[in-house]
């Protein structure tokens, strides 16, 4: 648009036009159209209520006179309205003439139940408007009210100051707080942006909205959207042009007023915009199709939203830790955790970050403390460590301010899905719709960058919006910087778990001396001194036993015994109704032959030097492996 009139018509300002510059280097997947009511006249500042479309022109009147500015031969602008057919499409276009006056009117806006309207007007209003120049008189606010579908005669608003412009208002969120735009004094600028607030029937004196949405320049067309975004145009930061910004107002002190991407903003005027209920289309003004009359445009974000998304996780962490134990944690005895990868934690409690997804054979072990071998295998089971969105985020670990950051997607999946499109969500601006993504912060500071994917399910061919957040620091120079967010996990509460002890009665410890393939009798020489001695038939093999008791502490002389004997794979294994608890450690299943035992998994057959004879003493354990 331009702003070639005085501060006595309707848009308050003075600007040009600034030369196109270069696009941004993310891309905006916003689709941009004009609508069908578009003339050579003037159309801006569009508002959609009830499927009925608000919007002010200076088209030329039905009847023979025409009224013109007196600085111009502008014709004054009337508000007027239509109905919506489809997005682009509109009917019935005709003066709305409950508000219009001789004078310049517009833009207008309704509460949401549409029973109170608001809107700028220099009409006529007091003894100071027959006083005052044409030229200098000031738009002004002016609110009407629906009775028993009538609109009530306008009245001028409680704020207004007919020495300086009151113009462009909006509701925000309720009908209690308004904003607008203003030339008094104080303000940051030439048009600040201000509102005010009634309580108990009386308006407060207008509030300027500070400098984090004002500059010395002018802040004008305010809009606020169903989720408390403020939309206002002002000066563009590459030109002279009018730019769209957008601003939180819920959460103002840690939000910055950020320009919308094009298509929205060009390198023309672009201004008056208001948005639908979803919040993700709407329409606006724009003269990017003629430097000299002013369009409007619908405009869609077809970007699908992203809801509850999960964090996203380089690392998998995880506290084990385990309710049921038989507290072996004592002066001869310790807990130890096997975690499956290699890793050993000792404490009853372990904290533990997998960096690969898989399956895991998890132990917790009571070891002795005196020779550091297994006594007890307490707990056995698979843990499944996998991420819980099945989306990943791959991006570099050093991350510092001006670094150009590739942010990478290739290697998320969806189970029983395929990933159609990938979005990028950097701000609520600026999204880019790939698998990866290159993106440069110019602040130190934190950021939310949020994936989101779109799926199709194999089977049911069912769409699926799914998403995760991942939190990044931006430091000043080359420096990692990493925070793990530790998950809880009881394992008793796991799938698939197998607890070798259990607070009850039917729980007996015993020694494993070991197994054997044929029966050895129990009065062989190996089995000398060995009290409690029980011979059970399982699997396949027999195994040997010593002691029965119902706690840890009594079965300890029973397993020192078994060492000291040479079982030195003894180790101490549970009984359930006479018969060993699956899934402990596979020591229980060391075998044993009579005059010397060997464990089945480190067998060593040693030869004397140039001797083709293996040793006597080794030929009953290779007749044994032999049969």
């Amino acid at each position: 648009m331009k702003f070639k009139l005085l501060i006595s018509v309707l848009l308050c300002s003075l600007y040009s036009l600034a030369q196109p510059t270069t696009e941004s280097n993310h891309s905006s997947t916003m689709v941009c159209k004009p609508i069908n009511i578009n003339s050579t006249a003037q159309e801006f500042s569009p508002f959609l209520i009830k499927n009925k479309l608000f919007f002010v022109s200076n088209k030329s009147k039905a009847f023979s006179v025409k009224y013109v500015s007196n600085d111009s031969i502008a014709e004054h602008t009337d508000i007027f309205e239509c109905e919506k057919v489809d997005s682009v499409t509109f009917k019935s276009v005709k003066k709305t003439n409950d508000f219009n006056t001789l004078n310049h009117d517009g833009p207008i806006t309704f509460n949401e139940k549409m029973t109170t309207a608001l809107f700028s007007s220099n009409n006529k209003t007091n003894e100071f408007y027959y006083k005052t120049e044409k030229k200098d008189r000031k738009l002004q606010l002016f609110f009407s009210h629906n009775v028993n579908g009538k609109w009530s005669n306008p009245q001028s608003h409680p704020i207004n100051d007919p020495l300086y412009s009151f113009c462009h208002p909006v509701f925000l969120n309720s009908d209690s707080v308004i904003v607008f735009s203003s030339d008094m004094p104080g303000g940051y600028g030439k048009m600040d942006l201000y509102y005010a607030i009634c309580k108990n029937n009386s308006w407060s004196k207008p509030i300027n909205f500070g400098d984090k949405i004002n500059s010395s320049e002018n802040e004008i067309f305010p809009y606020v959207s169903t989720d408390g975004t403020l939309y206002f145009s002002s000066k563009s930061a590459h030109g002279t042009d009018l730019d769209i910004y957008e601003f939180n107002t819920i959460d103002s002190s840690t939000f910055q007023k950020n320009a919308l991407p094009s298509p929205v903003n060009s390198a023309f005027d672009d201004f008056g915009i208001s948005l639908d209920s979803t919040n993700k289309k709407g329409y606006f003004s724009s003269n990017r199709n003629t430097s000299n009359s002013d369009d409007i445009f619908y405009f869609e974000n077809p970007i699908p939203e992203f809801n509850n998304c999960v964090p996203a996780k380089d690392k998998f962490c995880y506290t084990f830790f385990e309710e049921s134990t038989a507290n072996s944690d004592t002066t001869e005895t310790m807990y130890e955790w096997d975690l499956g990868d290699g890793t050993k934690k000792r404490g009853i409690e372990a904290k533990y970050c997998y960096t690969k997804t898989g399956t895991y054979q998890v132990q917790l072990n009571v070891i002795e403390k005196a020779s550091g071998q297994l006594f007890y295998n307490e707990l056995s089971y698979d843990f499944v460590v996998e991420d819980p969105s099945g989306l990943k985020i791959t991006l570099p670990d050093t991350l510092y301010k001006n670094q150009l950051i590739s942010f990478d997607a290739s290697n998320s999946h969806i189970k029983n899905h395929k990933i159609l499109n990938y979005y990028w969500f950097f701000s609520p601006t600026e999204v880019v719709s790939q698998m990866k993504a290159n993106k440069q912060f110019t602040s130190s500071e934190k950021y939310t960058i949020k994936l989101g994917v779109v799926a199709l399910h194999d089977t049911t061919r069912v769409k699926s919006n799914f998403c995760t957040e991942k939190i990044i620091y931006i430091n000043d120079s080359e420096k990692p910087v990493g925070i793990i967010a530790v998950d809880t996990i009881l394992a008793k509460h796991i799938k698939s778990v197998y607890p070798n002890t259990a607070k009850h009665d039917s729980i007996m410890y015993r020694v494993n001396l070991g197994v054997s393939k044929d029966s050895i009798s129990v009065k062989s020489t190996i089995f000398e001194g060995v009290k409690d001695l029980k011979v059970t038939h399982e699997d396949s093999v027999y195994r040997y036993t010593s002691g029965n008791e119902d706690n840890l502490n009594g079965i300890m002389p029973y397993y020192k015994f078994a060492k000291t004997k040479g079982f030195t794979k003894a180790v101490v294994v549970g009984f359930e109704h006479g018969s060993i608890i699956k899934g402990q450690n596979k020591n229980a299943y060391t075998s044993v032959i009579d005059t010397i035992q060997v464990s089945e998994d480190n067998c060593v057959i040693y030869f004397d030097y140039n001797k083709p004879q293996i040793l006597a003493k080794y030929n009953e354990v290779i007749s044994y492996y032999s049969k």
